[in-house]
């Protein structure tokens, strides 16, 4: 009795298992819409609930940290992944610069 999931009909000549790549991604891809669209549903549930409970100029002062940490987010994060993979021949020199600059931003 085979313990293969998916039958020997569903192999590649290969032996991988056929269009698992593309249920990985789609797995992926569900996995990544659902983090967005809960992280959207929790800032707009956490902001109603803060607008309820704190006066207008404290309110106005926490949105005002909120959007600076949230730019220092997306600056933190801008090009350094890119670089690392544009990059064909990586020192540890480059690898310490790209490092430290993603740490001074964070």
């Amino acid at each position: 009795m085979s313990t293969d999931p998916l039958g020997a009909a569903a192999k590649t000549a290969a032996g991988a298992p056929a269009l698992s790549v593309r249920r990985e991604m789609l797995e992926s891809a569900r996995w990544g819409v659902l983090t967005t669209v809960l992280r959207y549903i929790s800032l707009a549930v956490s902001m109603v609930v803060t607008a309820r409970y704190l006066d207008a100029g404290v309110f106005g002062a926490a949105a005002l940290v909120n959007s600076s940490a949230a730019l220092f987010i997306v600056l933190s994060q801008f090009g350094v992944a890119q670089a690392i993979i544009a990059k064909e021949d990586l020192t540890k020199d480059f690898i310490d610069s790209v490092f430290w600059l993603s740490m001074i931003f964070s």
